[in-house]
C-alpha cells in the first residue's frame, strides 16, 4: 500500500478534477477512472492508500469494486471511501469534508 497515491473511481469529471487538483497540491499521487473494471485493474496495480468511490459506476458497481477488493487479502487492508450522489449538494464538499 502505498499511501501517497489514491485512486478515485468515479463518472463526475468535475468531480475527479477538482479532487485531484486538491491532492495533487499536497503532494499525493492521483489516478482515475469513470468505470468500475477498470478501476477495480487500476486499484490492483496501483495498491493506493485510499480508494475513492462512487456507488454508480458502469460495467461494475461501486459496492462490486468494494466488495471484489474487500474480499482479496491482498487488498482488503485499503481504506475505501464509498460516495453516493446527493441531490442538491457538492460531492466534493462532502468528501472533502468526510475526510478532513
Amino acid at each position: 500500500m502505498n499511501s501517497n497515491r489514491i485512486v478515485i473511481i468515479d463518472q463526475d469529471a468535475a468531480f475527479i478534477q477538482t479532487v485531484t487538483n486538491y491532492f495533487k497540491s499536497i503532494g499525493i499521487e492521483v489516478f482515475s477512472t469513470g468505470d468500475g473494471i477498470e478501476g477495480y485493474r487500476m486499484a490492483k496495480d496501483v495498491k493506493p492508500g485510499v480508494v475513492i468511490l462512487d456507488t454508480d459506476l458502469p460495467n461494475l458497481s461501486g459496492f462490486q469494486v468494494c466488495r471484489l477488493l474487500k474480499g482479496d487479502d491482498r487488498y482488503q487492508h485499503i481504506p475505501v471511501v464509498l460516495h453516493p450522489f446527493v441531490e442538491g449538494c457538492s460531492r466534493c464538499d462532502l468528501l472533502l469534508g468526510w475526510l478532513f
